[in-house]
């Protein structure tokens, strides 16, 4: 009974992870998709009805791009991981100390306590390069009087959120207003996504540990008592109706 519950338990954090981990996998795909997309192309007139127009690209010239890969490369693992571990506990091996004696049983708190500190790490990294991005400033020009190289702004480098955020904000690229707050509300929330994410993937461990510490009390209790009873045997003791040990008679 107390197995059943702790199982329920995991499998219910474990779905939890896998939904947060679709919607994690979601949001930084959509990310690498927008930068490959617009990384060499696309571009437009910043300050449109200034006289002094210059073309700017849809994306500066340095950005972050690891940031997202690391999450969505944590979301995959996760997805797989939850999947494999919800098809194990749930469909393969129902029965507790079988469970333990499998090595599969043992293994997966390890596995998920690797994939927690692997969406720690991306959770922290996309906090850091966040805080550390530059600011768009429309001020700056190069040598040539231009952003930078083939127009791409070329001042430092930027994390997705920050650049589509500070254009969004900018009177002078209202042209591109709709996409940029578009981008902006969709990189807020991969990045605060991390947050839930992370926190799930440390639960899951947490009650994966626990349900196989609780397994594997059971086992050890089970594996004295058994122990006793063979004991008792072999010194001539049997059990009678009441519970007391009586020992048996030599003929």
């Amino acid at each position: 009974m107390a197995f059943t519950f702790q199982r329920s338990c995991f499998i219910c954090a474990l779905i939890l992870l896998a939904l947060v981990s679709i919607v994690t996998l979601a949001l930084n795909f959509s990310t690498l998709d927008y930068i490959s997309s617009k990384y060499e192309t696309g571009g437009f007139v910043l300050d449109p009805y200034d006289q002094t127009q210059r073309m700017i690209g849809t994306l500066p010239l340095y950005i972050y791009i690891g940031p997202a890969k690391l999450a969505s490369a944590a979301g995959v693992i996760s997805l797989i991981t939850s999947v494999a571990v919800i098809i194990f506990v749930a469909c393969l091996w129902p029965n507790g100390s079988r469970t333990y004696r499998f090595a599969p049983g043992r293994l997966y708190p390890s596995v998920l306590l690797l994939n927690a500190l692997l969406s720690f790490a991306a959770l922290i990294l996309l906090f850091v390069t966040h805080a550390e991005s530059a600011h768009f400033d429309p001020t700056y020009k190069d040598r040539a009087g231009s952003f930078g190289p083939g127009s791409y702004y070329a001042n430092k480098a930027f994390d997705l959120e920050t650049w589509a955020c500070d254009l969004a904000a900018y009177p002078g690229a209202q042209l591109m207003y709709k996409e940029f707050s578009k981008r902006c509300g969709t990189e807020k929330a991969g990045r605060w996504m991390m947050l839930p994410f992370c926190v799930l993937a440390f639960a899951a461990t947490g009650v994966a540990l626990w349900a196989l510490w609780s397994v594997e009390d059971r086992v050890m209790q089970g594996k004295e008592e058994k122990q006793r009873e063979q004991y008792m045997r072999n010194d001539g003791w049997e059990e009678t109706g009441d519970g007391c040990g009586n020992r048996r008679g030599i003929a």
